[in-house]
């Protein structure tokens, strides 16, 4: 009886040894260790920085729709906008880091805390005004056609025009665009198609064959609903004006523009645009078609 009862004895203190090199994570290999109390720690501080990372993500796209809510009332070029807000969670940094006359670009910083460190997640996102795609002067999802047109277009960007699918030349056409020192140089005309030069361009260059560029969904209605002047049905230029600065000229139908016609601000056509003449906006503004 007492030879069993130290077996007993003996098995339970290895056992109790064997479950406390487990916990305490004791190096019986010599490779390091690694018990249950390490492993749950580390599992701990895994989870932490889980959390943090989706806690700073989660505070970026906020200060993006912060920053949403407060410029949907203004545009104006040049404008910055920087602001800065501390939460429990952690905080959350906005600034603008690009502004043309067509678009915001923001970037969004997201912070939050974690064991000796933070975590740091970064959110950006370029807005383009009234459903325009990209501050292109002529943005076209068929075929561009400039037939018998005498233009000089002057853009914000360094392509000037693009079409989806072929871009046809038979008239005289000059494109410019203003580079980062603010100076008017030649821009660049691109078509996902064929470019078929019959007349004179003058430009930066002229690319065919580049991937489509994904038009927004444009809600014509709210488009219609916000211009400054509606035009129902064909309208034709002859050596007059049309559009107005810094606002949208909408014509439900067909736009031809022919003789010397100053455009300028954003110009909505729900049809086809026929350019027959010479084509620019006044000095020191933009157009867009």
């Amino acid at each position: 009886m007492n030879h069993s009862k130290g077996s007993v004895l003996l098995g339970s203190v290895m056992m109790l040894a064997v479950l406390s090199m487990l916990l305490i994570g004791v190096d019986t290999t010599n490779e390091g260790g690694g018990g249950l109390i390490q492993l749950v720690s580390s599992e701990h501080s895994w989870v932490q920085r889980d959390y943090a990372n989706v806690a700073a993500l989660n505070l970026a796209e906020a200060g993006l729709e912060r920053a949403l809510d407060e410029i949907s009332q203004t545009w104006s070029q040049g404008t910055s906008y920087n602001k800065t807000e501390t939460f429990s969670t952690g905080s959350y940094t906005i600034q603008t880091v690009g502004s043309t006359a067509s678009s915001y670009t923001l970037e969004a910083t997201g912070t939050a805390a974690v064991r000796n460190g933070t975590i740091i997640r970064r959110v950006r996102l370029t807005l383009n005004k009234e459903g325009v795609e990209a501050p292109y002067i002529i943005l076209a999802d068929g075929n561009l056609d400039l037939k018998k047109a005498t233009a000089t277009l002057t853009g914000v960007s360094p392509t000037v025009l693009h079409s989806n699918h072929n871009f046809q030349l038979d008239g005289s056409v000059t494109v410019y665009t203003k580079n980062g020192a603010g100076e008017i140089v030649l821009g660049g005309v691109t078509a996902s198609g064929n470019i078929n030069n019959n007349g004179t361009l003058t430009s930066s260059g002229a690319t065919a064959n580049i991937p489509l560029v994904v038009l927004q969904t444009v809600n014509f209605d709210q488009l219609k609903s916000e211009a400054a002047t509606n035009v129902d049905g064909n309208y034709k230029v002859n050596g007059g004006s049309v559009g107005s600065a810094n606002a949208v000229t909408y014509i439900d139908g067909n736009l031809t523009l022919q003789g010397n016609v100053t455009a300028k601000g954003t110009i909505v056509v729900d049809g086809n645009v026929d350019i027959e003449g010479t084509v620019k906006p006044p000095a020191g503004e933009t157009l867009e078609i």
